[in-house]
């Protein structure tokens, strides 16, 4: 447990206009070790937005350490003035229940389906994400019965898992830093 077990969090909402800005941020992170250190879990989500009423990027930082360190690595995201921002520290086993502004409650739902599908992301191409959040906008326009659905693209540093000898797990492709 890292940090005595307590995360730094900040859970932001861009409109339709700053998904590009957005998408720019996480190509940097991607070519930027600086910008993403192991403790750093940097996650964007294309959703429908309520208070926009079209897609918006929900994006989610967790860091597991100091809350002034936290602050310089969040600040390029909050310098894209989010709609709507949650800072907060909490308890690191409530990460699931509370980051990304409880979302993940909308997952567990009984009886709805949730399928997901993954894909290892080696780049991030600017142009190619905000076609995604075109398309996924037009996919909400088009039929409401989608907007409970998400493109959600994560950033980890892979610095630890790297650090584990290949022949000690069964974990392929440890050199990726993105998810989608």
């Amino acid at each position: 447990m890292t940090n005595g077990g307590v995360v730094q969090n900040a859970d932001l909402l861009f409109a339709s206009a700053q998904a590009g800005d957005v998408f720019k941020m996480f190509q940097r992170l991607r070519e930027n070790d600086d910008l993403l250190p192991p403790e750093l879990a940097v996650i964007a989500g294309i959703v429908f937005s309520p208070e926009t009423g079209e897609a918006a990027v929900l994006v989610n930082l967790t860091y597991s350490g100091p809350v002034d360190k936290f602050n310089n690595l969040a600040q390029p995201f909050l310098d894209l003035n989010p709609i709507v921002q949650n800072m907060q520290t909490f308890p690191s086993n409530k990460a699931v229940q509370l980051a990304a502004f409880g979302v993940d409650s909308l997952t567990r739902v009984k009886g709805h389906p949730h399928s997901v599908f993954g894909a290892n992301v080696k780049k991030i191409d600017v142009a190619t994400w905000t076609e995604v959040f075109r398309r996924t906008n037009a996919l909400f326009k088009e039929t409401p019965a989608a907007r409970g659905s998400s493109v959600v693209l994560e950033m980890y540093n892979p610095e630890v898992m790297m650090s584990v000898p290949e022949e000690h797990t069964a974990w392929p492709w440890r050199d990726v830093k993105g998810y989608a």
